[in-house]
């Protein structure tokens, strides 16, 4: 009995906590997306000097949160039950993968896919920089991760998910020693954009949770 209790409880925690790194990925996500409407840096970049959080990888926050909210959902909470949620969660999971993945090709290939700029092109291209709407390598492979570990979570499989999930809050932690120690090897790479401090943390609280 005690330890039915006791795991009924670090369940209802364990609920608790990914319900809550939800809502605030998507939060913060969509402040940082109004920070770009709106021309407000203090939305896009909380710590002045360094990385902004990219409109891409905003909404890939917005979508990822979204997507671990509707995994968490009992078939009781929804409004339609006709929903699949899992199939909805997969779906929003898979287009996080797929921008993260489009990314990585882009860095290795030399390419521009255009995906960079699809949103506030202007704003962005007043910036100066060259490809300043495109996330990090480090970024992209984090929602690479995390897509791929939503799209194979199943029944029979869910240790597939929880690796890939895990990974991908390896990539945020090592971001954050990074910026705890000043180490900007492991946060910034030359001639490309690093991942923001913001984003770093959100990856270790979405792959925990």
């Amino acid at each position: 009995m005690v330890s039915t209790l006791v795991e009924s409880r670090d369940v209802r925690n364990c609920r608790l906590f990914s319900r809550a790194a939800s809502i605030l990925t998507v939060l913060i996500g969509s402040l940082a997306l109004l920070g770009w409407l709106l021309r407000i840096p203090a939305l896009t970049n909380i710590f002045p000097g360094l990385a902004t959080m990219k409109p891409n990888t905003a909404l890939c926050f917005m979508l990822a949160g979204v997507s671990l909210w509707l995994i968490q959902l009992r078939s009781g909470e929804l409004v339609n039950p006709r929903i699949r949620r899992i199939q909805a969660a997969r779906i929003l999971g898979g287009v996080v993968g797929l921008v993260g993945l489009l990314t990585l090709v882009e860095y290795l290939l030399h390419v521009n896919l255009g995906i960079d700029e699809a949103m506030f092109h202007r704003t962005l291209q007043a910036t100066g920089f060259l490809h300043p709407g495109r996330m990090s390598g480090a970024t992209a492979l984090g929602f690479l991760l995390l897509g791929t570990g939503v799209m194979s979570m199943s029944n029979r499989r869910s240790y597939l998910a929880q690796g890939f999930a895990l990974f991908a809050s390896l990539v945020g932690f090592v971001a954050c020693v990074g910026y705890l120690f000043g180490a900007r090897a492991l946060y910034d790479v030359p001639a490309y954009s690093s991942m923001a401090p913001l984003t770093a943390v959100l990856f270790v609280l979405l792959g925990l949770a």
